[in-house]
């Protein structure tokens, strides 16, 4: 894949992809969240396991597949909304561990 650079061309090639992949399940666990810069910028480390729309979700409702483990980036703007500047996924190796902090999306 090429590196992707500029809002637009980040939103055109996630739309790329949301249009060419079929639906998805994926539980976020969030390992980590780091405030930087006096509150004003935020690093979350997080896994993604990723699944089929039609499989079958985990007993805790999450997805059953391949994991991904994820940096996000934050920075909060003056309106104080959180908005995404940066994002790297790549594959895990390492099984899911139990973490306080799931969310499915």
């Amino acid at each position: 894949y090429a590196f992707v650079t500029g809002r637009q061309n980040v939103l055109e090639s996630f739309g790329d992809i949301f249009q060419t992949t079929p639906p998805m399940r994926v539980r976020c666990l969030v390992d980590s969240v780091r405030l930087l810069r006096g509150g004003l910028s935020a690093v979350v480390t997080c896994r993604e396991i990723v699944g089929g729309a039609d499989e079958k979700p985990t007993a805790g409702g999450g997805a059953a597949g391949p994991e991904l483990v994820a940096i996000n980036i934050f920075e909060k703007g003056e309106d104080g909304a959180w908005k995404l500047v940066m994002r790297q996924a790549g594959p895990c190796r390492a099984q899911a561990r139990p973490c306080a902090d799931n969310i499915s999306v």
